[in-house]
């Protein structure tokens, strides 16, 4: 795959990033098609990436080419291309902390390089190195092939100002794929010089047309054991966990042996974390569904809430009050013994306490999952 994925990049940084749109006019007055970056700016707001910021006194749409970008519109910018899903279920309305939220989630955009200290530096000017070090994250997020050692000292040979930062590793990273290049004759790379709307735009679609063919190589999304997600495939997953197939590596270190029913494990030590979720970390019962969701659709795939009771599936996250589990059906509606009916549903869970410990349990009675103790559903289905 690393030789497929190589070749795809060799080709591309071979034929040039930035195709020519093909447009007869411009949607914003300030950018006319003689503009230098008018191709890469049209195509980011037919994308939906960019917008314009008014209009003129003629009531025509402007543009703004020449001003500057902020960290929350990059932060913008990135979500509304490649993490649309995840904004889409996102849970803030304010959109500069929806994005930031969804960026950070993802990826590691910097809390941990002292790049952000909270969410208050979203409104600052962005810098060239804190651009070069968002992107270069996102492409170690995506799987892009790390440039050879040798390629990279190379290249920060020719970058003069290159020891003035202490990012040096992702401006060689960005320069090597062609996504950022010196401001001056002599290949300064000015680490916090600003970036403009314009130009912000032609980094965008160079962006793009490095992730995309990546993505397309991968395929669509898969199980931890190769399958495409279907609720046929996740069943039929579930159901080789249930009879003794080893857990992963990361419930190992945990402690899961199996998932057998009526498995034990230790319900406290350590916690179970899920990746790219809000959720935390678990013990007792949420320790056994978190690890089995990773599982079953693999740490990486993306989860959102699911949005009717009625639509929960095999292989969903289940969280009541007092109670985490997996689903093991789609719910089904029951009228029980005093007349009223309800979505219940079959489920694996575990749980235990510190004398005797913890143990996974297969089926048993079905649970409302539109009850008053039922407080949200996730999944990792794709669509």
């Amino acid at each position: 795959m690393r030789k497929k994925l190589s070749l795809v990049l060799a080709l591309l940084l071979v034929f040039g990033l930035v195709p020519k749109a093909d447009a007869s006019s411009s949607p914003f007055s300030d950018v006319p098609t003689s503009h230098w970056a008018y191709d890469a700016i049209l195509e980011a707001y037919e994308d939906g990436v960019v917008q314009g910021t008014g209009h003129n006194v003629d009531g025509a749409a402007i543009f703004n080419p020449s001003g500057k970008v902020t960290i929350a519109q990059f932060n913008a910018i990135l979500t509304r291309a490649f993490y649309p899903k995840e904004i889409k279920y996102a849970e803030p309305d304010d959109w500069a902390i929806k994005n930031y939220g969804e960026l950070a989630r993802n990826f590691k955009v910097g809390f941990s390089h002292g790049l952000f200290a909270s969410l208050d530096t979203l409104p600052h000017e962005l810098s060239r190195v804190e651009m070069a070090e968002m992107m270069y994250h996102l492409l170690e997020e995506e799987g892009i092939p790390y440039p050879d050692r040798q390629e990279l000292e190379k290249i920060k040979s020719k970058i003069p100002d290159i020891n003035t930062t202490t990012h040096d590793y992702a401006v060689s990273y960005c320069y090597y794929f062609g996504l950022l290049t010196g401001v001056d004759i002599k290949g300064n790379f000015t680490p916090m010089g600003t970036v403009t709307r314009a130009q912000t735009a032609v980094i965008y679609v160079r962006l793009k047309n490095i992730i995309e063919p990546v993505r397309e190589a991968a395929g669509p999304p898969t199980l931890t054991n190769g399958q495409l997600v279907t609720e046929e495939n996740v069943l039929a997953l579930m159901e080789e966990y249930r009879n003794g197939k080893e857990p992963g590596e990361r419930a190992k270190q945990a402690g899961f042996t199996s998932y057998m029913d009526r498995a034990a494990y230790d319900p406290y030590n350590p916690p179970y974390s899920i990746m790219k979720s809000d959720l935390g970390s678990g013990t007792e019962c949420a320790k056994f569904a978190f690890a089995f969701f990773d599982d079953i659709f693999g740490t990486d795939a993306f989860m959102h809430k699911v949005a009717s009771y009625a639509d929960i599936r095999p292989g969903d996250l289940i969280h009541w009050d007092g109670h985490w589990a997996i689903a093991m059906e789609r719910p089904y509606y029951e009228i029980n013994f005093d007349g009223v009916g309800h979505w219940v549903v079959h489920h694996v869970g575990g749980g235990g306490g510190h004398i005797s410990g913890g143990s996974i349990g297969w089926g048993g009675n079905p649970w409302s999952v539109d009850g008053d103790n039922m407080i949200a559903a996730y999944t990792r289905y794709p669509d």
